[in-house]
């Protein structure tokens, strides 16, 4: 699963079906106290389980790491069916080595691989289109698991719609935040319920800003994961009751995280980030007109009144290619077929920095074996922090015992496991002007954590934004 916010939720649910049989392994999880023996901890370090749920980076970056401690686990992949559920959240610079080491596990090692998602990526082997295009070296014999054509298909995908889109006249004409709050706010009085998903942290406070006479909800990665999580239970607490609810978001509620609005707003993106916010949208089907016949949900697409910075070249790429395919196929490119040539053109924009990891694993003739494992395991990552710092911060009570208990202990393993959930990753530069203004202290090396006195984290917005590079992205 990609996001440690909706790995505990699914694993919850196995949980309930399978009992023991389920183990979860990634950041956050969080033993209860005195629950963890040594031969439970080894048993979710060695994934000695019949069912583990994990993180596709702890997946990908164990197959290429180097360390004991990452390896020791890969034995019990064999044989096993390996489910990557949101496939498409898979960093496209690094799908090259992700590729192969999957082709590599169906063809020697018995694996069976299911990809899950609403918006499949174009991830079949194929060959390059146009003069001069190379080949695509994707998957090998993958097809629909529910039918050898893609008629069947087609017509599920025709018998689920659950939701209307309203798309912008114009996809080039940028819209002001006050105009966009007007819009929201209309729809909110009629409906009571609703969703906006945006682009960045930054836009997320901006418009909260302005909707905030609605009582609206703030959520965005500013937010340490326990902060994440009460959240969204309470804002399924409000849907469940049918009580008043405005959520403004950044994209961490789309994949995965079971909310079910009448009515979502989403800032242009990918195309598959518009139609994984639509997820939100009449989720369960359950929505009725006034005449109790059923309705669809309704999406609203807005262009935001700024394009994803280029520093995030990703949302930057998607962005760009979204609205190549709206502008040749309009509605249309939010079928199946449009989300295969929304992929492949963001694939063909796409800086491959995995071809690297490839080239350290290739020997460099017949007549040498040699290839680089550790300059390979450096180059593999899927989520590039670099220059990233986690900080600690003062969310709630709890936090306060741990970061006294850290300060006369040290950084034990069960704390710092623990103290996951109160972290929130900021740039180094930022760490390094809060702590010369004291808004940040360094109680042991390397560990950064809010003092009492400061306002660096706000109850609603999370982590202070406005000096943090990282106000660009989720």
């Amino acid at each position: 699963i990609p996001y440690t916010s909706i790995i505990e939720q699914t694993a919850d649910v196995y949980r309930k079906i399978f009992g023991d049989a389920v183990i979860e392994h990634h950041s956050q999880f969080d033993a209860v106290d005195g629950g963890e023996s040594n031969t439970s901890r080894l048993a979710t370090e060695n994934w000695d389980a019949r069912i583990v749920v994990t993180t596709t980076v702890q997946l990908f970056e164990s197959l290429f790491a180097v360390k004991t401690s990452r390896c020791r686990k890969l034995h019990n992949i064999v044989g096993s069916i390996i489910i990557l559920d949101e496939a498409q959240t898979l960093p496209p610079n690094m799908l090259a080595p992700i590729l192969q080491v999957l082709n590599l596990l169906v063809d020697h090692y018995g694996v069976t691989l299911v990809i899950c998602t609403a918006t499949q990526p174009a991830l079949n082997e194929r060959a390059g289109k146009g003069v001069g295009a190379k080949p695509f070296r994707g998957l090998r014999n993958a097809r629909e698991i529910v039918s050898a054509n893609g008629e069947e298909v087609d017509q599920l995908y025709q018998s689920l719609t659950r939701v209307r889109y309203e798309l912008p006249k114009n996809f080039s004409l940028p819209r002001s935040w006050e105009d966009v709050a007007s819009d929201i706010e209309r729809d909110w009085q009629a409906c009571r319920q609703l969703l906006v998903i945006v682009n960045s942290r930054a836009d997320c406070v901006v418009l909260w800003e302005k909707l905030k006479s609605l009582d609206a909800i703030h959520l965005s990665a500013a937010m340490c994961g326990a902060h994440k999580s009460t959240v969204v239970e309470r804002v399924k607490a409000l849907l469940t009751a049918g009580q008043p609810v405005l959520l403004v978001s950044t994209q961490v509620v789309e994949a995965g995280v079971d909310l079910d609005f009448p009515v979502v707003y989403r800032a242009l993106a990918g195309i598959d980030s518009i139609v994984q916010a639509a997820g939100r949208c009449n989720r369960e089907g359950k929505l009725v007109d006034e005449s109790g016949q059923v309705a669809q949900g309704k999406v609203v697409v807005f262009v935001p009144p700024k394009a994803p910075s280029a520093q995030v070249s990703t949302l930057r790429d998607a962005y760009q290619a979204a609205i190549g395919v709206f502008s040749s196929l309009g509605e249309k490119a939010l079928s199946r077929q449009g989300f295969q040539r929304y992929f492949e053109q963001m694939y063909q924009q796409v800086d491959f920095k995995g071809h690297e990891v490839i080239a350290a694993l290739t020997p460099d003739s017949l007549d040498s074996a040699e290839v680089s494992f550790r300059h390979a395991a450096a180059l593999f990552k899927i989520i590039d922090q670099a220059g990233q710092v986690p900080v600690i911060v003062r969310c709630d009570a709890v936090v306060d015992g741990l970061i006294a208990t850290l300060k006369a202990k040290g950084p034990e393993r069960w704390l710092m496991r623990k103290l996951q959930r109160y972290t929130v990753n900021s740039f180094d530069p930022v760490v390094r002007e809060w702590l010369r203004i004291g808004d940040l202290d360094e109680i042991r090396p390397g560990i950064y954590v809010q003092p009492v006195a400061t306002k660096l984290y706000h109850p609603e917005k999370g982590l202070r934004t406005g000096l943090d590079p990282l106000d660009c992205i989720l």
